[in-house]
């Protein structure tokens, strides 16, 4: 049971009771819950209630509440369990055949006498063994106290319709705070526009069967034109379904049109009150009505194509009711764009008000008016491998005999055949991933787009609309120019002459075609220039809308430059190294604050419809999550339509994101901080600015070595801040904010300043040597412009010779010295030696080093070379096996601005995630055959030792090592149990029975036939080639492989969801993440937790799953995985629920158990959760819990249950509970 069993077992917070029941009493009606009225046209309005809700009590009809406050008459259909509000733990039972009574019982979904469906007929019906169905019947009649009864179903019994529709509200288009309205349910009251706000008098239901148009209040009352005139009022009647002035269709316009008649609803003005009349239709948008709820206000739509086979999609010919789905080719057409909206139905948008339906097992799938109560219309989408579009009442998947246009779609058994796969595609990314903007260079809002996808269609100048495919284009791997909107039409010139008149039009795309064979950016020009032997470029010969793209002679004038999309980094104002960003494309994800980088989940484009969109998924945009001051801003499904998306920016201002006077805020600049929006005050948290990324970005210049043995080494500090020296670090990703200078030493006769981006626009950091008479060995180091007193301090020289050799710089204050790099890697001043390759510099773009440097990844493709695991030179050293493949063998022990301290010692740690100016891990010099063993970081090489009291290494100077111990080979050795790299045993040239081992913290000599449990087989390579062989790659020793599920808050984040394997059974808990001291595994396998209706297993063993099990204490059992349904999970807005269970959620309490309870009744911090990759996971206080005095993970599940249970209780009750 799921109340109290015991109030005296446990001591609650009182804080907690109140933020529980808050909670609770916050919630108000819901939705889906809804009363069920008694439809056979008494002249009292009775409803389906019980009296009370204990087991047994029996269904009757009493007179409807108006309110709909009274939670004994309010009922969900949810699947097919018919659930009471007033304890959704309890669902109507039949309790046997022909004239038994209907009443509660335990909600069980495999009770085949809980399991009931709706249909056209307004009868509520069940269905037995042998097929018959039975529906409720109020057999004694309508009246207060009527017993509800199930008999054999007849279509023309009126005492067997219930009216369990789906209720909606209908907005204008224009305005989606407008909603069709009844002032009361009085017979002859006009109907008008009114704020739409989910009141009873707001809500309809269009019937399909007798196309009335219901009101929600009162159901016996109907929408109703009040003549047969054009212009005469709309008006409420009492509902005859004989009555022509009653009957409405929703028609393909989007109009509510008099089945019998040329009348429409009309309205006049978007003011409140205003009425509703009947015109002749015209499809004028004052015509134009949207069904909110009934349909599914989803604007996510999606293309259903084939999989593997992107021209075939999910389609209908037309909305009419009863069109049935086929196969069409995948274009644009809103007949081929489907939604999977909160109620699980699969809406059109080409008509909001149709849904797919399936008819019958092995019948065909057609288009119904939409009906939350018809489970026919429940549809899933699950992508875990098996891409099925399942109907979930019936466990039946649509189906296509044969791949050909036309053919029909029908539903069968779903048996994961290859003719019941779907691919859910997003029609923005026109089919594939990839597609974006190609912008005029210079311009922030004009793009290459088409009106139209014909062939011949020119491509013109047109305004940048990242949410229009006719704007989009991707350049694929033959140099084709393909447009999103017909993957099939691309780019081509007319001919191979330079003219105006040489247009760039679409044609069907062919690889043949050389016209069609284009370039882009190959001299770093920005331009498109065709392939082979002709040199054409795209032109444009004016920005104004509608003008031609021409192919002429390339020329490098910048009207031959474009640029691809326009995404950028949004920084807050001033700080070029906090960008807003996104650690997930999920609906739901919260908008935070992160470092800067080129990753796509840090850039945005802000459209001409002001939403910002995610490139990383462009169907993404950041949205309120209400219109309070102070609601995070979150990710949702773009949708130009609503406000709550809609920021607009001024750049010439106040620099604020401004959505209905809420601007975007961020109370501190620290990683991690959340986005919200707050009430617009003009002040500095409010402040943002765009600045550009990726290719081509003028975002600071590099100074590094013009030979190409260092060019992967940049002049840089180890941090930016006032009094850093300089050093020589490594130009990679990793330290691009240390590497990049706004203002660099240059060619001017007068000299220039030296200083680093650190994102304080209002005083500069800049480069100055450490003494006022700079000597050679004076090291050079930041200081604030605003500090110098004298200017000339500030001035440096680059002399560029032209040579690899003579580039150097220098100070104001001498020509004889020149800027250059000492051997423990500091920057100093040096007697200026032309010989000398550490004092000649390029000095380039931060984003054009890589053309520059081959080490960096050359050839183009901007910063992409700067990842540390692309070609960093230099080898790890590290352990050759599976499990400890991590440990390399680096130098420690010293600071960040000398490597070459006393003080430095070996050390094994970790490849990847160990910080390279703490552990220095590249070895430019391995052992090999006699061979040195040297640092390339510093002047450390590896010698062996037998001095007392030592490990067998030292570390010495490079000079100084020159004995036979300085020398190492490497032995390879046969081993099974290695990586794929050859296993090498490294033995001192002095010795080959001693070789170098590990123990886990250091390096050391041990015999090597000694039987101990140190590796001693090791492999050397590069970066590159460790992170593509080690599993698992670059794992913190102290994590784990696979996804934690962890706490969703600050001080919480420490306890994960784990599976104690040690207990019999096997039981669901709240464990310390990363803690190996328990029983509890706390990583599952990637790809097999929560998500779109996934398994949940265990990363060790995924025959190890957790089900939804309402047998057991908490609702949750382990259990080797069959594939029930009770077995899958969806994971969205944060919180976990059961595939079969979307109003039940995976919560924990104060005690830290782990169970399943109703969402609405668990505040938001005990049910929502972060899901993430055990290598990225970070928590400050890990395993370190602010519940108060929580003992053992797993404990006290009936405790939390009553917590749970108290939240409902009165506050009157909670005080005499706490204070007794």
């Amino acid at each position: 049971m799921r109340g109290i069993t015991s109030i005296s077992s446990f001591v609650v917070p009182l804080s907690l009771l109140l933020i529980l029941v808050a909670s609770a009493n916050a919630q108000g009606t819901q939705e889906q819950y809804n009363p069920i009225n008694f439809a056979s046209g008494t002249s009292t309005n009775y409803c389906v209630a019980v009296s009370s809700t204990s087991t047994g009590t029996q269904l009757r009809l009493e007179i409807c509440d108006d309110s709909a406050s009274d939670d004994l008459q309010l009922w969900e259909l949810d699947g097919e369990l018919l659930r009471l509000k007033a304890n959704t733990d309890r669902c109507a039972r039949r309790t046997g055949g022909t004239s038994s009574d209907v009443e509660l019982d335990f909600c069980d979904s495999n009770a085949s006498d809980q399991q009931w469906n709706v249909n056209d007929n307004q009868n509520l019906y069940i269905e037995d063994a042998n097929g018959a169905n039975y529906c409720w019947d109020s057999a004694s009649g309508s009246s207060s106290g009527s017993l509800v009864e199930i008999s054999s179903c007849a279509a023309s019994d009126s005492n067997q319709r219930f009216d369990y529709g789906s209720y909606s509200e209908i907005e204008i288009f224009t305005n989606s705070d407008r909603c069709l309205s009844a002032t009361s349910t009085s017979t002859g009251n006009t109907l008008e526009l009114q704020t739409c706000n989910g009141n009873m008098l707001r809500l309809w239901r269009l019937d399909t069967s007798t196309y009335l148009l219901h009101l929600r209040q009162d159901p016996r009352r109907c929408a109703s034109l009040s003549s047969t005139s054009s212009g005469n009022v709309v008006n409420l009647r009492e509902c005859s379904d004989g009555d022509s002035l009653q009957r409405w269709e929703y028609n393909s316009d989007n109009e509510l049109q008099s089945r019998d008649r040329n009348l429409c609803q009309q309205w006049n003005s978007e003011d409140t009150g205003q009425e509703i009349r009947a015109y002749s239709c015209d499809g004028g948008q004052d015509q134009e009505w949207r069904f909110l709820n009934q349909g599914g206000s989803s604007t996510d739509y999606m293309r259903y194509q084939v999989r593997d086979n992107s021209g075939r999609c999910l389609g209908v010919g037309s909305t009419s009711v009863g069109t049935q789905l086929e196969l069409y080719n995948c274009d644009d057409n809103d007949l081929r764009l489907w939604a999977l909206n909160e109620n699980e139905q699969l809406v059109l948008k080409a008509n909001s008000n149709r849904c797919a339906e399936r008819v019958g097992s092995g019948s065909t799938v057609e288009i119904q008016q939409c009906n939350t109560g018809d489970s026919s219309q429940r549809v899933r989408y699950d992508t875990n491998s098996d891409y099925e579009l399942r109907f979930t009442s019936s466990g039946q998947c649509m189906q296509y005999d044969s791949e050909s246009f036309g053919e029909s779609i029908i539903t069968l058994s779903c048996d994961g055949a290859s003719d019941q796969e779907w691919e859910q595609v997003d029609p923005s990314d026109g089919g594939s991933d990839g597609y974006e903007l190609v912008r005029l260079r210079g311009s922030s809002n004009r793009c290459l787009g088409v009106d139209g996808t014909s062939t011949g269609t020119q491509v013109e100048v047109l305004e940048c609309d990242g949410g229009n495919n006719n704007r989009l284009w991707r350049l694929d791997s033959n140099n084709r120019l393909r447009l999103a909107a017909n993957t099939d039409r691309c780019a081509s010139r007319d001919s191979s002459s330079s003219s105006s008149s040489n247009f760039i039009s679409i044609e069907s795309c062919s690889n043949n075609d050389d016209k069609q064979d284009w370039e882009y950016n190959v001299n770093r020009d920005y331009e498109f220039q065709s392939g082979g032997s002709t040199t054409l470029c795209f032109q444009y010969d004016s920005t104004t809308v509608g003008t031609s793209i021409t192919a002429r002679t390339c020329d490098g004038g910048s009207d031959q430059e474009f640029d691809f999309s326009f995404y950028e980094v949004i920084n807050p104002r001033g700080n070029g190294n906090r960008c807003m960003g996104v650690d997930s494309t999920s609906t739901g994800t919260t908008i935070e604050l992160f470092d800067c980088n080129d990753s796509d989940m840090r850039l945005w484009y802000h459209d001409s419809n002001d939403l910002i969109r995610l490139k990383a998924d462009n169907n993404r945009c950041a949205a309120r999550t209400s219109s309070s001051s102070g609601s995070r801003v979150e990710l949702q499904s773009c949708n130009s339509g609503s406000s709550s998306q809609q920021f607009t920016y001024d750049s010439a201002g106040d620099f604020e994101f401004d959505s209905s006077n809420l601007c975007l805020q961020y109370n501190s600049e620290d990683v991690g901080e959340t986005i919200r929006s707050s009430s617009c005050d003009g002040g500095s948290d409010q402040e943002w600015e765009f600045s550009s990324s990726g290719g081509g970005s003028t975002d600071g210049y590099v100074l590094f070595p013009n030979n190409g043995s260092d060019c992967d080494k940049c002049i840089g500090v180890s941090s930016v801040s006032e009094g850093s020296f300089l050093r020589w670090i490594n130009c990679d990703v990793s330290n691009s904010d240390r590497v990049r200078f706004i203002d660099y030493p240059d060619l001017s006769s007068g000299g220039s300043q030296w200083c680093i981006d650190d994102g304080d626009t209002s005083d500069d950091l800049c480069v100055v040597p450490d003494d006022s008479t700079p000597s050679s060995g004076t090291k050079l180091k930041l200081v604030s412009e605003s500090g110098v007193a004298n200017s000339q301090t500030l001035l440096w020289y680059y002399n560029d010779a032209g040579n690899d050799v003579n580039d150097d710089i220098t100070h104001w204050s001498s020509e004889s010295l020149c800027v250059g790099v000492a051997s423990n890697g500091d920057v100093e001043m040096q007697s200026c030696n032309s010989g000398n390759a550490r004092q000649s510099w390029d000095i380039v773009q931060y984003d054009d080093q890589s053309d520059t440097c081959a080490d960096l990844g050359g050839g183009g493709g901007g910063a992409s070379g700067r990842d540390p695991s692309a070609t960093s030179p230099g080898s790890l050293i590290y352990v050759n096996n599976d499990e400890s493949c991590y440990d390399c063998i680096t130098i420690t022990g010293c600071p960040q601005d000398n490597f070459n301290c006393d003080s430095a010692r070996l050390a094994i740690a970790n490849c990847f995630s160990s910080d390279d100016f703490t552990y220095l891990k590249y070895w430019t010099e391995v052992p090999s055959s006699a061979s040195k063993w040297c640092s390339r970081d510093s002047d450390w090489c590896i010698q062996y030792t037998t001095a007392s009291g030592s490990n067998g290494l030292e570390l010495v100077r490079s000079s100084e090592s020159t004995s036979q111990n300085a020398l190492w080979y490497e032995a390879t050795q046969d081993s099974s149990t290695t990586l794929d790299l050859p296993p090498v045993e490294i033995q001192p040239d002095f010795s080959d029975q001693k070789c170098v081992a590990s123990n886990g913290n250091e390096p050391l000599i041990e015999d090597c036939t000694s039987s101990t449990l140190n590796p001693k087989l090791w492999a050397i390579s590069t970066f590159n080639q460790w992170s593509t062989t080690c599993d698992p790659t670059g794992r913190d020793p102290g994590a784990v492989s696979g996804m934690f599920i962890h706490v969703d808050t600050d001080s919480d984040c420490g306890w994960c969801i784990g599976i104690d394997t040690q207990s019999n059974p096997q039981v669901v808990g709240l464990a310390p993440c990363v803690d190996s001291n328990d029983n509890f595994e706390t990583a599952f396998r990637e790809g097999m937790v929560p998500s779109e209706s996934n398994r949940w297993c265990l990363e060790s063993n995924s025959n190890i799953c957790i089900r939804y099990d309402t047998s057991v204490t908490n609702d949750l059992s382990v259990v080797p995985y069959t594939g029930n349904q009770n077995e899958r999970w969806y994971y969205e807005q944060k919180e976990i629920t059961p595939l079969l269970r979307a109003d039940m959620c995976v919560v924990t309490d104060t005690s830290r158990n782990v169970f399943i309870e109703t969402c609405t009744s668990v505040a938001l911090e005990f049910r929502e959760w972060k899901i993430v990759n055990a290598n990225s996971y970070s928590c400050n206080t890990l395993g370190v819990s602010s519940f108060a005095d929580a003992n053992a993970a797993g404990l006290g599940k009936q405790i939390g249950r009553s917590v749970m249970a108290v939240a409902a209780l009165s506050s009157a009750v909670l005080a005499a509970l706490v204070f007794a």
